[in-house]
């Protein structure tokens, strides 16, 4: 199985993120759920190439590939956690605001590009 590389310079791809993130789209539960999920088929879909790229290009034994690189166990646990994740903590305030409510919430800020093996 062959994968074609993409040759759209990165730049584009990081201003199309930018983009995407300025539309407040990327903060919904659902479209998050979503991402997780085709990432996960990705992975599932391409599982072979994926194997043969890294035995290749990392000098890699194929089965360290299945467990270090192929994680869809992962993405499972995020799909399953998400929710309480983000979901609003409540933390305390100092005593002379003892009357006002403080809480944290986790929200997407901005764009991060991971390169790695």
């Amino acid at each position: 199985m062959t994968i074609q590389a993409t040759t759209i310079p990165i730049e584009d791809i990081i201003e199309q993120q930018r983009a995407l993130l300025g539309t407040c789209q990327t903060k919904s539960v659902n479209f998050r759920l979503t991402q997780l999920e085709n990432l996960k088929q990705g992975i599932i879909d391409h599982q072979e190439a994926i194997v043969e790229v890294t035995k290749d290009d990392f000098v890699r034994p194929e089965f360290e590939s299945y467990f270090e690189i192929i994680t869809p166990g992962k993405i499972n646990l995020a799909l399953q956690n998400l929710k309480f994740w983000i979901k609003p903590q409540q933390v305390p305030t100092s005593f002379d605001q003892f009357l006002a409510l403080a809480g944290v919430r986790l929200e997407p800020m901005g764009v991060v590009l991971i390169i790695g093996p």
